[in-house]
This record gives structure tokens, sequence and C-alpha cells, in this order.
């Protein structure tokens, strides 16, 4: 009964940044003077709307080469550039793919050790290559997700520049 409590426990524990961040990230917006028009785009999605400042916008966590673009009439273009970057929440993975690793190399051999042909270098093997994508679960989830990541900065805060005068 607590060995089925503890792999229910594992298995709940994995993808630990998934369950912290979510695949989403709100980005706090503000500009001086406020009013001004935000645009995100990233690699793979096209430029979009996302409100005037000040703002919160979402920003996917798996989304790359994100910028936030801020226009208002009479004043410069700003722009800002994300990077994504790895999350201390995936970290959290760490004990949960150990156990879930372990658990899962142990059920792959088994069965060769119970068979009448159990070669124990063939055993260490499916051991060890059941530990390797057993271990590896909760990373690819949250990689999948993009919760394994932060968007960089966090939180965006500008003074547009006036356009100068024409002459």
């Amino acid at each position: 009964m607590r060995m089925l409590l503890a792999v229910a426990a594992t298995l709940l524990a994995t993808s630990c940044a998934t369950l912290i961040n979510g695949r989403d990230q709100d980005v706090p917006v503000t500009s001086l003077p406020e009013g001004a028009s935000i645009v995100v785009e990233c690699l793979r999605d096209g430029p979009r709307q996302a409100g005037l400042t000040p703002a919160i916008v979402k920003l996917h966590r798996s989304a790359e080469e994100c910028r936030l673009t801020l226009s208002k009439d009479g004043y410069d273009n700003a722009t800002v550039a994300f990077r994504r970057i790895p999350s201390r929440a995936a970290a959290a993975n760490l004990a949960p793919s150990v156990v879930l690793g372990a658990l899962t190399g142990l059920a792959a051999s088994i069965p060769i050790a119970l068979s009448d042909s159990g070669n124990e270098n063939i055993m260490q093997a499916v051991g060890q290559a059941g530990y390797a994508a057993g271990s590896s679960v909760p990373y690819a989830v949250d990689e999948r997700t993009g919760a394994g990541y932060i968007q960089i900065p966090e939180r965006v805060e500008l003074v547009l520049v006036p356009n100068p005068p024409p002459p």
C-alpha cells in the first residue's frame, strides 16, 4: 500500500513547473505616457494587438524570440526583446524524475529477470533504458508545455521619447 501511495505521489509531482508556472506568463506593461498601443510578436506567431498601457500581457512560456512594441502618436516606437531562460520551478523535477526513472527501470527489467533466459547484461541494459525513459518524463512535459521556462524581462516599464518637431 505504501509503495502504491509513493508511486501515485511521484506521478502527481511530475512536471512540477507545469503545476507551478502554467503555460503562460503574465507580463505587466506600463509606459509614460499611458495609453500606448501594445503589439506582441513571437517567432512562430504573427503580431497581435495586446491592448493599451497599462496592461497585463500574456506570453506563452514556450514562445521563442518574442518582442513587444509600444507605439503612440507623437512618440518614437519602443521595442523590448524577451529571452527565454529555464525556470527555477523546473529544478523541482529532479526528485520525481529519479523516483519515476527508478520505478520504470525496475519495471522494465523484472520480466527479463523472471524469464528463463534472464541474461544479466540484457537485464541491465533494459533497466538503464527504462530509467532513462522514466526519468525524462517530467522534463519532457515541462518542455512541451513551456512551463520549464520564464520570459525575461518579467515586467516592462518604458518612458516613450517624443518625436522631434518637424523642421
